[in-house]
């Protein structure tokens, strides 16, 4: 009973405010302890009370009260809706992408939300521990690249982890939504492109002590497949007084010949990468026109870069 008078309140309040439509904006709170209301009036149930001083959210739109109060509807970070009063919000950068009743438009307005809009913060796997690493020194990073050849990029994130756990979450749209592929790349997660192959997906190469490990992704009905191609060790003889490296012969680990010799090239380019606020920096537009990739010169792709453990 209580809730459906709280909705009638809020729609008569409405009825007798005067609304002031503008485009959605960021702010952040500006003292702690400060109340999310259902309705915009000091009575209304109390939505919930956001403790942290500085907590970002999004303007929907402000309403003006019967005593000259303004107010602002606000969507929290986890999608909660409410609203608060504006002396108790202070408008901060950026600009947030509002999702209509059946999800974004586009998916540079989905990719901008989870980037800009800070939703890969709440973004949660399959895995219930599976989330997109946040570190204020080692921050996520971001960036595009069209997998699968239909014509959306897909949108990768995170790369920032312990070695031990890293890889790219990565992401596709389809349907007004952002859906979740799987994940790619392992140790520092670097990923790579072989231009001019017929093997469009990403690869990571990449190892520690004394193996060295590639592995090859593509994307095949909205899911990541993971495939190892070859595996590379080595040995340390004793000559004298030091030590001589002596490389293995590659392990394929494939049974297609084809991808197994396309990984002895030199001639790759690296996935171009991205923080938030590099992003925000450079303009979003700029971020969206790339490039997604640079030419880079990697040895250890048919030398392995070993070093001597004592």
């Amino acid at each position: 009973m209580r809730g459906w008078f709280t909705a009638v309140f809020a729609v008569i309040l409405m009825l007798v405010f005067s609304a002031c439509a503008e485009e959605a904006y960021y702010v952040v709170t500006n003292k702690a302890n400060v109340n999310m209301r259902a309705a915009p009036e000091t009575k209304s149930h109390l939505v919930m009370q956001i403790k942290t001083r500085g907590t970002k959210l999004t303007v929907l739109f402000s309403v003006t009260d019967n005593k000259g109060t303004e107010w602002l509807q606000v969507e929290s970070q986890l999608g909660k809706k409410g609203y608060i009063q504006a002396s108790f919000l202070t408008r901060t950068a950026g600009k947030p992408v509002i999702k209509n009743s059946s999800g974004y438009a586009a998916w540079t307005d989905a990719y901008n939300d989870f980037i800009l809009g800070g939703k890969y913060r709440n973004w949660k796997g399959p895995d219930p521990y599976e989330s997109i690493w946040e570190d204020p020194g080692n921050p996520p990073q971001f960036g595009l690249y069209d997998i699968d050849r239909n014509g959306i990029p897909e949108l990768l994130a995170g790369g920032n982890e312990a070695m031990a756990s890293n890889c790219f979450h990565i992401f596709t749209f389809e349907n007004g939504v952002m859906k979740f592929c799987g994940n790619a790349g392992f140790e520092s997660a670097r990923l790579f492109v072989i231009p001019n192959s017929p093997y469009i997906g990403l690869f990571c190469h990449d190892g520690k002590q004394d193996i060295y490990t590639t592995v090859y992704y593509e994307l095949i009905n909205g899911k990541i497949r993971e495939q190892p191609v070859r595996e590379w060790c080595h040995d340390w003889i004793e000559n004298g007084d030091e030590y001589v490296n002596i490389p293995g012969d590659p392990i394929r680990l494939t049974a297609d010949e084809q991808l197994f010799q396309s990984t002895f090239t030199h001639e790759v380019a690296l996935l171009v990468q991205a923080t938030s606020i590099q992003i925000q920096q450079m303009g979003w537009e700029n971020f969206l026109r790339g490039p997604f990739f640079t030419p880079a010169y990697v040895e250890t792709w048919v030398w392995p870069d070993f070093t001597f453990q004592t």
